[in-house]
């Protein structure tokens, strides 16, 4: 029987022998690279690493029926109160040894600006994160400052619902919430897989599925829900909680208004070149920002949820 050279295994794939590898000239991102929380919010200046804003809230409505030719009573100044974030420091390190740059590789003609690229999507994505999860901490100079994330900073409407089943009833009780702290409230839903299913099922829809007359093509996705309480915009975020167990479930949703939110930044995102110590090209993507949230009673945080799917 005729030899043909070699021996191929499933799966080998270093090279060796005599016949080229079938090798694609292109490299496929696998994880998703959406930043949906960075993308809508605005951004503005900050000028120290507290960075702060006022608030001022309005008191109850009253009466305010007076005699006829009453004195006048005096009124205080009504001062504004002030609210704090601060500013986290975000680094990525990119670095790529002389050798590597002089070489080919498959999928780039330049592997430097490809690692910037790439490790650029990746400072974003922390980004994203800690503009939504992140815990404040800081004080003294030694030590790392963090910023209060979206999540961490709404006290006032935020609620464990104590493995409560997520209905339609219960978003619409919380788009409420808004509507009690804030004139017109335009939110932003931000959920994750198991809560985005559960609203695209809610019972007001019924069975029915609207469908594309020339396609055929099925459409279930509510992406927008208009209440008496103010209109809705449904973003899914991998950075939710998503955790669905019967006992101990971890399903959560946020609602803000997106023109509330701000990226604060105290200094933009710039690649910051580091000192030579090896035979590489190496820098740092930095940024230094916070999360400006104007009215934290308008936003809502329902948390430990079940959704029933």
């Amino acid at each position: 029987m005729p030899s043909f050279g070699q021996t191929y295994n499933v799966g080998a794939s270093d090279g060796t022998g005599w016949r080229k590898l079938d090798l694609m000239d292109r490299i496929i991102d696998q994880d998703p690279r959406a930043t949906p929380f960075f993308e809508i919010t605005g951004m503005c200046e900050a000028r120290n690493t507290l960075h702060q804003w006022q608030v001022r809230g309005v008191p109850a409505r009253a009466a305010n029926v007076n005699l006829e030719g009453f004195a006048f009573a005096g009124q205080e100044v009504d001062i504004p109160s002030r609210v704090t974030n601060t500013c986290q420091i975000l680094d990525t390190p990119v670095e790529v040894t002389r050798t590597s740059q002089r070489e080919m590789h498959y999928g780039t003609s330049d592997i430097w600006q490809d690692q910037i690229n790439h490790f650029t999507y990746v400072h974003r994505g922390d980004t994203e994160f800690a503009l939504l999860k992140n815990n404040v901490s800081g004080g003294a100079t030694d030590e790392e400052r963090s910023m209060n994330g979206l999540i961490n900073t709404i006290s006032t409407n935020a609620s464990d619902q104590a493995i409560l089943a997520f209905s339609e009833t219960m978003f619409i009780n919380a788009v409420e919430l808004s509507w009690n702290n804030q004139d017109a409230p335009m939110l932003d839903m931000f959920c994750n897989s198991n809560i985005k299913k559960g609203v695209d099922a809610f019972s007001s829809l019924s069975a029915v599925r609207n469908m594309e007359v020339r396609t055929r093509d099925v459409v279930h996705n509510v992406s927008k829900y208009f209440s008496s309480f103010g209109e809705v915009d449904i973003h899914l975020s991998r950075d939710m909680n998503n955790v669905n167990t019967t006992a101990s479930p971890e399903n959560d949703f946020a609602l803000f208004d997106r023109r509330q939110m701000k990226k604060a930044y105290l200094d933009r995102t710039h690649l910051q070149p580091s000192a030579k110590v090896k035979d590489a090209d190496t820098l740092i993507i930095i940024s230094e920002l916070t999360l400006e949230y104007g009215n934290e009673k308008g936003a809502v945080y329902f948390n430990d949820i079940h959704v029933s799917l």
